[in-house]
């Protein structure tokens, strides 16, 4: 298969786990986009590759966990980026205080010299919804921290616990 998404046998398209990329409904979803381009690309300069940009991924577990990039000990490995953290917790939000969910928390990874957006992590109540702001700044091109930490946020809204921890870097 090659970054089109075509198998050895022109015009057969392959999608999901098959690809063995990521193993997610919605990675199979955005293939299936591309898919459907190339396999009516009239010439081969037409057709597009798939861009995996910003894969997020989720666990529906009680908390929730979902993540998007590098996590940290990804770029402690990788000794030659040099990035900033910052946490927030749920509980010193107005409505992580509501829920009382003490466990939950968001954490960036950021870029030291451009403030790109390297990874976010969030762990309690609705995490498979809240990282949806990361992904829109990561996916748009402006995605740097700041898109996130100049948005307004809605006071109690649990959303504010990403705005949080973005303007804590």
């Amino acid at each position: 298969m090659d970054e089109n998404l075509e198998t050895t046998t022109p015009g057969i398209f392959a999608i999901g786990d098959v690809i063995g990329k990521y193993q997610f409904k919605h990675s199979a979803t955005l293939e299936a986009q591309y898919a459907y381009h190339n396999s009516f690309a009239k010439k081969n300069e037409e057709k597009i590759s798939v861009d995996y940009t910003a894969m997020p991924h989720a666990i529906f577990s009680s908390p929730q966990v979902a993540g998007v990039g590098y996590t940290e000990q990804q770029l402690k490995e990788q000794k030659n980026i040099k990035y900033l953290k910052s946490i927030h917790h749920y509980i010193d939000t107005g409505m992580g205080l509501a829920i009382d969910d003490k466990e939950g928390f968001v954490k960036f990874l950021v870029d030291k010299e451009n403030r790109k957006i390297l990874g976010c992590h969030i762990l309690g109540t609705d995490a498979s919804t809240l990282i949806h702001e990361v992904l829109v700044s990561m996916r748009s091109g402006n995605d740097t921290i700041d898109s996130i930490s100049n948005t307004i946020h809605i006071h109690p809204a649990l959303s504010e616990v990403v705005g949080r921890a973005a303007s804590n870097i």
